[in-house]
């Protein structure tokens, strides 16, 4: 059963049943459910973690590139930074 709250918008994209890609609006963000993921990112779009000792979100994959994450549901998210 789906969870309705916390960090999470609604409703979530489910990755694991077939739909791989994430598409957000300008200015959209989508937080990466715990688990493990090979990451491609489009011209507008990044993935940021959370940097607990500076207290702000710091770029992690930029935009047109990749990488792989290990996410807990509240340390990395993807970012629509056109608009």
């Amino acid at each position: 059963m789906a969870r309705i709250g916390g960090a999470f918008p609604f409703p979530q994209a489910q990755v694991q049943e077939g739909g791989p890609k994430i598409e957000l609006a300008s200015g959209g963000v989508w937080y990466f459910p715990p688990g493990e993921y090979l990451v491609l990112c489009d011209a507008g779009t990044v993935v940021q973690w959370w940097d607990p000792i500076e207290t702000r979100w710091r770029t992690f994959i930029a935009a047109s590139n990749g990488g792989y994450i290990s996410a807990d549901g509240f340390n990395y998210r993807a970012v629509n930074t056109t608009g």
